[in-house]
């Protein structure tokens, strides 16, 4: 069971990620999804850099121990409820890997054929279950 995040923490993550441009949205999406602290987000919570990356363990949930993913995981989540997948990696794909035009607009129709196909496995998902195939 994850630990839940309190109110307080709650109204941080909102009131930091509704202030941040959608530049600032992407650049520290990439920060934390290397599960770095970005100073945008406040001051570093004690200990930050030895915690667990997950608290998974028994032991770790049974004593309460925060990690990684506790502190991080909200603001990715409240990230990518407002800037588009799509966005993110065009913005990755420009200042972080610095790839070129053709191999960004090479990137962008590989995106939309991975769509394209998981919206039909969907569909055919949908439709095996409702006509009871699969229970």
């Amino acid at each position: 069971m994850k630990q839940r995040m309190t109110l307080k923490e709650f109204e941080h993550v909102c009131d930091v990620l509704s202030r941040m441009s959608q530049q600032e949205l992407c650049e520290v999406y990439w920060v934390i999804q290397s599960d770095c602290w970005d100073d945008r987000l406040g001051e570093k919570p004690n200990n930050f850099d030895n915690l667990p990356l997950c608290a998974n363990k028994w032991y770790q949930r049974l004593l309460g121990i925060k990690s990684k993913d506790y502190y991080l995981n909200p603001y990715h989540c409240g990230i990518c409820a407002l800037v588009s997948h799509d966005i993110l990696y065009d913005f990755y794909n420009t200042h972080i890997a610095e790839a070129t035009s053709s191999q960004i607009q090479a990137a962008r129709e590989n995106r939309k054929k991975e769509k394209e196909i998981i919206e039909k496995n969907r569909k055919v998902h949908d439709r095996l279950i409702s006509w009871g195939f699969i229970k």
